[in-house]
């Protein structure tokens, strides 16, 4: 049992990527799969899936915030200005135009 555990586990390890490229889908048809050949039973199948999915949201909220953390940087690298200096640049400009009327 302990060999056909490892085998399942070392599978599943192997599929992460994977599933993460291919989604929720990919987690049900991995599940499903394992079931289907006995390597696990339908509850742990299913029990697997919902951690393979509640995972899946937790590493894409975290890629997201790395990716945004990334874009932020090399905006203010290059000099962009933020939308914040943008506005109140704006307000600014208005004020004179209005001042100059």
């Amino acid at each position: 049992m302990a060999k056909k555990s490892n085998k399942t586990i070392e599978k599943l390890t192997f599929a992460g990527l994977g599933i993460l490229v291919r989604g929720k889908k990919g987690v049900e048809k991995l599940a499903d799969e394992l079931v289907r050949t006995g390597e696990v039973s339908s509850k742990e199948g299913k029990k697997v899936a919902k951690e393979f999915k509640k995972r899946i949201e937790e590493d894409k909220k975290f890629l997201e915030k790395k990716i945004n953390q990334t874009v932020m940087k090399a905006l203010q690298d290059l000099g962009v200005p933020t939308r914040k200096e943008m506005d109140k640049l704006k307000s600014k400009v208005e004020k004179l135009d209005k001042k100059k009327r």
